[in-house]
């Protein structure tokens, strides 16, 4: 359980304000109240635990979920609210965030400008599988109602609930005792996030905004036994938006490729032979936006853009722990829906001399 408190005072910024209205009672300075409340529970099940005490540890039961990591469940409740002008002292009670819903949207006979009451659930399962394999499950779910101080008594309410599902990695990792490849490891993360909201306007009409959004993030790493190192990973969205009958489609992609490696430096640079590391990079960006309304039978195209960037860097360490460095990076940028196409080439050098390497 936690709970936070904040208050606010002006002293100059806004006129003072009277404890019983605007024709009696003593001045008290402008003062915005803040406070929250957050109950937590975190639940963890055993599943190979469980299985060994009731079927004990020979059981077929327990040989199957012996792979099966504990399922972690958390839920939170959070309640919040905010006072602008408060006449009114805040007590213990408010100060401690105690009581139900109802005390944060009014005290002392006065209504929030703003409160809100959020519930988040959430579960997270991973299992352990042969050959180097491994999974994880994960699960989210937020609800919020939000109250907002309308013109005169009472409040707008508008109601919002997002959820991730389904949502999870695998991996598989594999070390190799011969051959050129010391290690792989590749691996896939899929995401799903749906989003809902509800909002009421003063006239009593109101406006429903939707979203869906997958992802998918795939990476590959290969290390050599040289110590050559290549990565390869990627990122693909596609999420899709309506609001008051309006469709927002967004297409987004990311490549990236990467190896490093180090060589010795010739004696001719180096007496030791120190180590002259090089890092590659190469990525390709694209993304793309189309807006349907509802006046429209196709989808059309806001924006699309495509950006490649080759950057190379060399780093040497020298006597006397000097270091020096040089960056070269291209990137190209293609705006298609307007046209526009421009290219930069960059040239950078580093030199990095200790004092102490000049004797200070």
């Amino acid at each position: 359980i936690a709970s936070t408190f904040l208050l606010s005072r002006s002293l100059t910024s806004r006129n003072p304000v009277r404890i019983d209205g605007d024709t009696a009672g003593a001045y008290i300075l402008p003062q915005t109240l803040n406070g929250s409340r957050q109950i937590s529970y975190r639940v963890s099940f055993d599943p190979r635990m469980l299985s060994k005490r009731i079927f004990g540890d020979t059981s077929a039961v327990s040989r199957a979920l012996k792979q099966v990591e504990p399922i972690i469940f958390l839920r939170s409740h959070t309640l919040e609210s905010s006072f602008d002008l408060a006449r009114f002292n805040p007590g213990l009670g408010y100060q401690l965030a105690l009581g139900g819903f109802d005390s944060f949207l009014a005290r002392n006979g006065e209504e929030a400008i703003y409160a809100a009451n959020a519930t988040t659930t959430s579960v997270a399962a991973t299992l352990d599988l042969p050959f180097g394999l491994s999974a994880q499950a994960n699960y989210s779910r937020t609800d919020v109602d939000q109250y907002q101080h309308r013109v005169g008594p009472g409040f707008l309410k508008s109601t919002g609930t997002t959820e991730s599902w389904p949502s999870g990695r695998v991996t598989w990792s594999e070390t190799f005792a011969k051959g050129p490849i010391l290690g792989l490891t590749a691996g896939a993360r899929l995401q799903r996030d749906r989003a809902t909201s509800s909002t009421p306007f003063s006239d009593g009409t109101g406006a429903t905004a939707t979203s869906d959004t997958r992802r998918m993030t795939p990476d590959l790493t290969v290390t050599l036994r040289n110590a050559a190192v290549f990565r390869v990973s990627g990122q693909f969205d596609r999420s899709d938006a309506s609001y008051a009958g309006n469709l927002t489609q967004v297409d987004a992609s990311t490549v990236t490729g990467n190896v490093s490696w180090s060589v010795r430096m010739p004696r001719f640079l180096s007496g030791q032979r120190r180590n002259l590391t090089t890092n590659l990079t190469v990525s390709q960006n694209s993304s793309s936006s189309c807006i349907q309304r509802t006046s429209d039978s196709v989808c059309a195209v806001t924006y699309q853009l495509s950006r490649f960037e080759a950057r190379t860097s060399f780093l040497a360490s020298l006597a006397h722990a000097i270091r020096v460095g040089l960056d070269i990076g291209y990137v190209h940028n293609a705006v298609k829906s307007l046209g526009q196409l421009t290219s930069s080439l960059t040239l950078s050098a580093l030199v990095n001399i200790p004092l102490t390497s000049l004797g200070m």
